[in-house]
């Protein structure tokens, strides 16, 4: 798979082309995506409603984080304990958040979370820094970015399924959207920083044109929301849905991390439509 580079973008001495199959970033985003979709299909065929989500988090934090720590270099031993810490503290203190006791989460769990992820950076400040979160600030342009990506989500999807009376708005409770956050952060902070952090700003660091790491992103993300479809009525009518708002979605999140290169600002601004979304009920 050749992947041409534009003429007018910088790019390492002496590439004019890129060879994605022998890129090792590029083969391990795909290895870990494509085994964590199976996975989780796996679990789909017997877990219905809200389970699924913790699903999705619990294959995030035992498979798909560890791989992709191990491809940035490994931890140190103490940094391997902090991470179990990490990983104890955030999955166990999902269950009670998505049985709607969320205090439980926030008192007993939380405080040792921050404390263990703490120290996860201290002792290993490459592996965040890799993911994208740890790029320079440029406050004024991520807060503008961030806002005008969060309005054309919610445009989009406002104008695509609340305006056609398909879903109506519904506002949830301080419970419900600290579950979801939990379950955004702790997912889609792994998925972008392994999409965007890693794989994205090394292909545009060479200079491949902005539209080739958008398709590739659609195609992981695809792989992320496929399972989800299993058990619908229309299998079809599900998967044809996830394909369109993976296009929708990442051609937004690549064109804004394209002008700033900050995976922080796309997370921030994905877990704001995904609260947004989540209120929307049929």
């Amino acid at each position: 798979m050749l992947v041409r580079l534009e003429k007018t973008e910088k790019f390492y001495p002496g590439f004019q082309r890129v060879r994605l199959l022998s890129d090792k970033t590029f083969l391990i985003v795909l290895t870990a995506f494509v085994s964590w979709a199976v996975i989780v299909s796996m679990f789909m065929f017997f877990v219905k409603g809200r389970s699924r989500e913790s699903v999705y988090v619990w294959v995030t934090i035992l498979f798909l984080t560890p791989m992709i720590i191990s491809h940035l270099g490994g931890l140190s031993r103490a940094g391997w304990l902090w991470f179990i810490g990490l990983s104890l503290f955030s999955g166990v203190g999902l269950m009670p958040a998505i049985h709607r006791q969320i205090y439980i989460y926030i008192f007993l769990c939380f405080p040792p979370f921050i404390v263990c992820l703490y120290m996860f950076h201290r002792t290993n400040p490459q592996i965040i820094k890799s993911l994208g979160y740890l790029a320079s600030p440029q406050l004024a342009k991520e807060i503008a970015i961030s806002l005008l990506t969060v309005a054309v989500f919610i445009v989009l999807t406002y104008y695509a399924v609340v305006v056609n009376d398909v879903y109506k708005i519904v506002f949830l409770g301080f419970q419900e959207y600290v579950m979801y956050s939990l379950i955004c952060l702790l997912t889609y902070g792994v998925y972008y920083g392994a999409m965007y952090g890693m794989l994205t700003q090394k292909l545009l660091n060479y200079g491949i044109v902005a539209l080739h790491p958008i398709a590739i992103n659609c195609v992981l993300l695809f792989l992320l929301w496929a399972p989800n479809a299993i058990g619908y009525d229309n299998t079809g009518k599900a998967l044809t849905g996830v394909v369109s708002v993976c296009v929708v979605s990442q051609f937004v999140l690549g064109i804004a991390f394209y002008f700033c290169r900050s995976t922080r600002m796309l997370l921030f601004s994905y877990w704001i439509y995904y609260l947004f979304y989540k209120s929307l009920v049929t």
